[in-house]
C-alpha cells in the first residue's frame, strides 16, 4: 500500500525543529524541505533520469517560500518531460556566465554551488566566490586561480585519482564526475562533489577549456556511510542466499544465476560475460534459456564501432544499465532485429556489475515480451549484478585470504619482532596463548620460562610498569596504543623495546590482546651515543662548546644568587704540535688524554672541563670567593702539566699558557669572557709561555690595534703606501760604502708612519709577509740596478727574508723574476736569513738554499749567535756571509761577554773563509774595536742612518767630494 503524503504548509514548516540528524519535509513529487542540525533549510527535488537517482537543489528557505519552490519543481518536471535533465539545465546555464550578475550571483549562493571555468592553455580557473570558500581558499576576493593552487587544497592521497580523472576526461574517455575532499586553512577537512566537461578542443582535438561545478556532499557523504553501513548488513542478509552463500566456484555460481532467472519463465534468457583483462572484450562464460549457443559466438569488444548499438558494449561503456524495450518497434536497436526473431525475445536489459569498484562484466537478461523492463525489475537486476560482483570479489578475498594467511604463517617463523596473543580477563593481563618464536630473541626468556612465570609483564622494569599497565594490560576495548619499555633480560641487563597493542572483544565477549614488541635496544644505545657526540669532545669525552655554554649559564646564575665569581681559564699547550710531528697523531692523542687527567685533578667535580680542539681546553671555576683561588688553581695546572710523562716510550716534558676571564668584572657572557680569556692566554705565551695571566684592558688594546693593522695592511700593497730606505754598509779596508741594506717603510694617511717593528709582526701573523716581501725583493733590484745605470753606483742590496717567505714555494721564482725585470747583475744580491729558518726543516731548506745559489745571488746570516749558532749548517748551506747581531755590538765596550762573543764570531768567518759584517754600530769605540778585530763591514747610525734613494745618492756624492 503506498505512503501517503501530507503537502507542506508554512505553519508545519515554521514549526519543524532542528535535530541531531537531518530532517526531510515532503511535501511530496520528489520535493522536500531538508532541515540540518544546524538550523539551516534546503528545497531538494529528488528524480531519476537515465536510471540513476539525481538531486536539483531549490533554494535555501525562507528566501525561497514554499509557493516558489512548487514553481521550481513544476519547472523541472516540464524540463524532464521534455528529455533534458534539470541539474544539467542549471548547469549549463551557470558555465554561460560564471561570474553573474547580481541575480545570478544571488542564485548560486542560494543553490550553494561553485561553479568554475578552466582554461588549459593559460592554467587559470575563473569561479565564483562560493568556489573558492568550497575549497577553503581564502575569501581574498579573487575570481581566478591557478589551478595548482587548487590542487593543493586536495589531501595529498587524492590528488592523483583526481588528476588521473581530469586526463580521462581530456582524453574524451569519460566526463570528469568525482567525489574527493578538501583541505581548509583550520586543518578540517570536506567532501565535495566535482563534475566538469571539455566544451572546447583545438582543431586537432587537445583539450583548451573545461568547465565544470562543485558542491558540497559533506552531509550527503555522511549519510551514503550510514547507508553503506545498512548496505552491509543487507548484503550479510542477501549473502544468506544459497547462491551466493554457498561456496561454489565463480563459474558454477554464474550459471546458476542464468538459470534461477529463467526458471518459471520469469524471463526467456540470460548470459553473463565477464571483461578480459584488455578492458574491452566481454567472454560469455554462463546461459541459460534462449541465449543457448550464445558461448559459441566471438567475444564482444567494447569498443568495436561496429556493435555501438548493442545494449551490451552499451552497459559495459557507460558502466550504467541499457534497456531496449522492444526490438520490432526501436529504431536504435533495428540491427538486432532479426537475431531477436531467431532467439524469441522483444525486449532485453543489461546491467553491468562492478568488483572493486571497476566494470568486471555484465548481466543481461531476456524476455519475450516488450516493455518486459519496469524500474522495479531494473532494480531487481542491479540488485541482483551488484550481489554478483561482491560475490565474485569476495571469492577473489578469499583467495587472498588464504595465500596472506599462508605468507603471515612464513613471517611469523622467521620474524625479529615478538608478535603475540593473548586473553584479558576482568582487568588481568592473562598469559600468552600465542606467540611467534621471536620470543627468546627479544626478551632472553623461552616461552616455557614466560610461562613458568605467569605473564611477562614480570620482565618489565619496575620504573615502567605503570605504562605497562595503562598502554597494555588495562588498554580499553578497541583502541590502538605504542609505548615502549625497558625489559630485565635473564640476564639482568636491560633491554628496551617498542610495543604495539591492539585490545578487541569476540563475539564471545572475551577481551583479547594482539601485539607486537620491537627491540629497539640498539637504536636506543645509537641515539643516546649521538646525544653524547653532539655534546661532548671524540676523544676525550669532555663537554664541547654546546654543552660548556650551557654549563656556563647555569655557573652564572648561581653567582648571581651567591653574589661569587666565575672563572674562564683558556689552557693551550706550549709546542704540542712538536709532538704530532714527531711522534705522530696517535701520540699525540695519548698525551692530550693524560693531560686531561692531571687537569681533573686540579678541579672541583662542579667544575666543567671542555675541550675546544687541538690542545685547546676551557675550564669554567664555579662559586668562586675570590681571586686567590684562581691563581692557586692556576699554579698547580701549571705545576701538573709540567711534571715529565712518558709517551710511546719518550719521555716528554710539556708546559701550558693559560689566560684568565672573570665574571663579572670582565664581561656577564660566554662569548665575551671566552674572547678575553683567548687574549689573555696569547699574554702569556708572549710572555715566555709557562704562565698564566689575567686580563686586561692593555691586552684588548693590543688586539684591536693588531685587528686594525691587519686590516690596513691589506690595502697597503694596492694604495702603494710601503717604500724602501737603504742603510749604508762600510767596508773597513777602503772605507768606501759597498753595498746596502733595504729596510721597509709603511706610512698610512689614517695611521701616519707605522715603526716595522709594529707592523711587520702582524704581517707575519696573517701571511701578507710573503706578498710584501715579493714587492720588496722586486723594488730593491729595481733601485739597485737604476743606480747602476744613472749613476754608476756598484752597490751590493741586502734584503732580509721572512721565515714564512722562506718556506713558501715559489721564493726562487720570485727572486729569478726580480733579477730579470730589474736586469741586475745576481752577484749583487744578498739574501738575509736567521739561523732558525734554516735549521727548521734541513733537507727542504737546503735544496732552497742550492737553487738560490744556482741563481748567483749571495746569502748572509742575519742576528748570528742569537739562534742555534750550529757550525755544521754553516758549510752545508754554503752561506756568504755573517752578519753580527746588534745586541752584542751595543755593549762590547762595557760588557766582557759581549766582547768576547764578537771577537769569536769574527774569528770564525775569518776561519770558515766568510765574510763578516757587524750591525748597529753607533760609537767610534764600537767601530773602533771592531777595526781592531779584523772585522770587514760595519753598518749603523755612526756611518748613516737608513736614507731614501734620493738621499742616499746625495750621501755617496758627499763622500765621494770629502775623499
Amino acid at each position: 500500500m503506498a505512503r501517503s503524503v501530507v503537502p507542506l504548509t508554512e505553519s508545519r514548516i515554521e514549526s519543524a525543529k532542528a535535530a541531531d540528524k537531518p530532517i526531510k519535509l515532503s511535501d511530496g513529487g520528489g520535493m522536500y524541505l531538508l532541515v540540518r542540525p544546524d538550523g539551516a533549510r534546503y528545497w531538494r527535488l529528488d528524480y531519476r533520469f537515465g536510471g540513476k537517482r539525481r538531486t536539483l537543489a531549490l533554494g535555501v528557505y525562507p528566501q525561497i517560500g514554499l509557493s516558489e519552490a512548487r514553481a521550481r519543481r513544476e519547472a523541472a518536471r516540464a524540463q524532464l518531460a521534455a528529455g533534458h535533465d534539470p541539474v544539467m539545465v542549471k548547469r549549463a546555464a551557470l558555465y554561460r556566465n560564471p561570474d553573474g550578475g547580481d541575480e545570478q550571483s544571488h542564485a548560486l549562493k542560494i543553490i550553494g554551488e561553485g561553479v568554475w571555468d578552466w582554461s588549459l592553455s593559460s592554467g587559470l580557473v575563473r569561479h565564483n566566490a562560493q568556489w573558492a570558500r568550497l575549497m577553503g581558499l581564502a575569501d581574498d576576493g579573487r575570481l581566478e586561480r591557478d589551478w595548482r593552487e587548487a590542487l593543493r587544497c586536495l589531501p595529498e592521497g587524492e590528488q592523483a585519482s583526481v588528476m588521473a580523472a581530469i586526463v580521462a576526461c581530456q582524453a574524451g574517455e569519460a566526463v570528469f564526475d568525482c567525489e574527493h575532499r578538501v583541505r581548509h586553512a583550520d586543518g578540517s577537512e570536506a567532501w565535495v562533489r566535482n563534475r566538469g566537461d571539455v566544451v572546447e578542443r583545438g582543431a586537432d582535438g587537445t583539450p583548451l577549456r573545461m568547465v565544470g561545478s562543485l558542491c558540497d556532499v559533506t552531509h550527503e557523504k555522511q549519510a551514503a556511510r550510514m547507508m553503506q553501513r545498512r548496505n552491509l548488513i543487507l548484503r550479510v542478509i542477501a549473502l544468506a542466499n544459497e547462491l551466493l552463500m554457498a561456496e561454489l566456484p565463480v563459474t558454477e555460481l554464474m550459471e546458476r544465476i542464468c538459470r534461477e532467472l529463467v526458471h518459471d519463465k520469469l524471463f526467456c534468457g540470460a548470459w553473463i560475460g565477464v571483461l578480459a583483462d584488455d578492458g574491452v572484450s566481454a567472454r560469455p562464460v554462463a546461459e541459460a534459456g534462449a541465449c543457448a549457443g550464445h558461448l559459441d559466438r566471438a567475444a564482444i569488444r567494447s569498443e568495436d564501432s561496429a556493435q555501438v548499438l548493442d545494449p551490451t558494449t552499451t552497459a559495459i561503456r557507460n558502466g550504467t544499465s541499457v534497456i531496449n524495450d522492444d526490438s520490432e518497434r526501436s529504431t536504435a536497436y533495428a540491427p538486432l532485429r532479426d537475431s531477436a526473431r531467431r532467439q524469441g525475445y522483444r525486449s532485453s536489459a543489461a546491467t553491468p556489475f562492478r568488483v572493486h569498484g571497476k566494470v568486471a562484466g555484465v548481466l543481461n537478461v531476456y524476455a519475450a515480451d516488450p516493455h518486459a523492463f519496469g524500474p522495479g525489475k531494473v532494480m531487481l537486476l542491479e540488485k541482483l549484478a551488484s550481489d554478483l560482483g561482491v560475490a565474485i570479489a569476495q571469492r577473489a578475498a578469499l583467495a587472498a585470504l588464504r595465500e596472506s594467511e599462508a605468507r603471515f604463517r612464513l613471517i611469523s617463523s622467521v620474524a625479529t619482532d615478538f608478535l603475540y596473543a593473548c586473553s584479558v580477563k576482568q582487568g588481568d593481563f592473562a598469559s600468552i596463548d600465542w606467540a611467534t618464536a621471536s620470543q627468546e630473541t627479544v626478551f632472553g626468556y623461552t616461552p616455557e620460562e614466560i610461562v613458568a612465570r605467569g605473564c611477562w609483564s614480570c620482565l618489565v622494569h619496575p620504573d615502567d610498569q605503570a605504562v605497562f599497565d595503562r598502554h597494555i594490560a588495562r588498554l580499553p576495548v578497541g583502541q590502538r596504543s605504542q609505548c615502549e619499555l625497558r625489559i630485565v633480560g635473564k640476564s639482568g641487563g636491560i633491554h628496551h623495546i617498542r610495543a604495539y597493542s591492539l585490545a578487541v572483544q569476540d563475539e564471545s565477549g572475551v577481551q583479547r590482546l594482539y601485539g607486537a614488541c620491537q627491540d629497539i635496544t640498539a637504536r636506543r644505545q645509537a641515539e643516546a651515543r649521538i646525544e653524547f657526540l653532539a655534546h661532548h669532545d671524540v676523544l676525550t669525552g669532555l663537554p664541547n662548546r654546546v654543552l660548556l655554554r650551557d654549563r656556563f649559564e647555569l655557573a652564572v646564575a648561581r653567582a648571581g644568587r651567591t653574589h661569587s665569581r666565575v672563572a674562564m681559564l683558556f689552557i693551550d699547550l706550549d709546542h704540542f704540535k712538536m709532538v704530532n710531528d714527531s711522534l705522530g697523531h696517535a701520540a699525540g692523542d695519548q698525551l692530550l688524554l693524560e693531560m686531561v687527567k692531571r687537569l681533573a685533578a686540579c678541579t672541583r667535580e662542579s667544575d666543567t672541563i671542555s675541550r675546544q680542539g687541538g690542545d685547546e681546553f676551557i675550564l669554567v671555576l664555579n662559586d668562586l670567593p675570590d681571586l686567590d683561588t684562581v691563581e692557586r688553581i692556576a699554579d698547580e695546572i701549571l705545576e701538573r702539566i709540567a711534571e715529565p710523562v712518558e709517551i710511546q716510550g719518550h719521555a716528554l716534558n710539556m708546559s701550558c699558557s693559560i689566560g684568565i676571564a672573570v665574571y663579572p668584572e670582565d664581561g656577564g657572557d660566554f662569548d665575551t669572557l671566552m674572547q678575553k680569556a683567548d687574549l689573555a692566554m696569547y699574554g702569556a705565551k708572549d710572555a715566555g709561555r709557562h704562565a698564566w695571566r689575567f686580563f686586561d684592558e692593555t691586552m684588548n688594546q693590543r688586539a684591536q690595534d693588531h685587528l686594525l693593522l691587519r686590516n690596513r695592511l691589506y690595502q697597503a700593497l694596492y694604495r702603494a703606501e710601503f717604500h724602501l730606505h737603504y742603510q749604508p754598509q762600510l767596508d773597513m779596508a777602503s772605507g768606501q760604502v759597498t753595498g746596502v741594506e733595504a729596510l721597509l717603510r709603511w706610512r698610512n694617511p689614517e695611521l701616519g708612519d707605522v715603526v716595522p717593528a709594529r707592523f711587520i709582526p702582524v704581517a707575519e701573523d696573517s701571511g701578507l709577509i710573503v706578498s710584501i716581501g715579493a714587492w720588496v725583493l722586486e723594488e730593491a733590484c729595481r733601485q739597485a740596478q737604476s743606480w747602476r745605470k744613472q749613476a754608476s753606483m756598484e752597490l751590493g742590496m741586502s734584503v732580509n727574508l721572512s721565515a714564512l717567505q722562506f718556506r713558501r714555494p715559489g721564493l726562487v721564482e720570485t727572486v729569478a723574476g726580480a733579477l730579470q725585470r730589474s736586469g741586475l747583475p745576481p752577484q749583487l744580491l744578498e739574501l738575509e736569513l736567521t739561523e732558525s729558518i734554516l735549521l727548521d726543516d734541513v733537507d727542504n731548506n737546503l735544496e732552497t738554499v742550492r737553487r738560490l745559489k744556482a741563481l748567483g745571488v749571495r746569502l748572509s746570516i742575519d742576528d748570528f749567535g742569537t739562534g742555534y749558532s750550529s757550525l755544521s749548517y754553516l758549510k752545508r748551506f754554503a752561506v756568504d756571509r755573517l752578519k753580527i747581531d746588534r745586541s752584542f755590538v751595543r755593549d762590547i765596550g762595557t760588557d766582557p761577554d759581549d766582547a768576547a762573543i764578537v771577537r769569536a764570531v769574527i774569528q770564525l768567518a775569518r776561519s770558515l773563509r766568510l765574510g763578516i759584517i757587524a750591525e748597529g754600530v753607533e760609537t767610534p769605540e764600537q767601530l773602533e774595536f771592531l777595526r781592531s778585530e779584523g772585522c770587514e763591514m760595519v753598518q749603523g747610525y755612526l756611518l748613516s742612518r737608513p736614507l731614501a734613494p734620493a738621499a742616499l745618492r746625495d750621501f755617496m756624492e758627499r763622500r765621494l767630494v770629502a775623499g
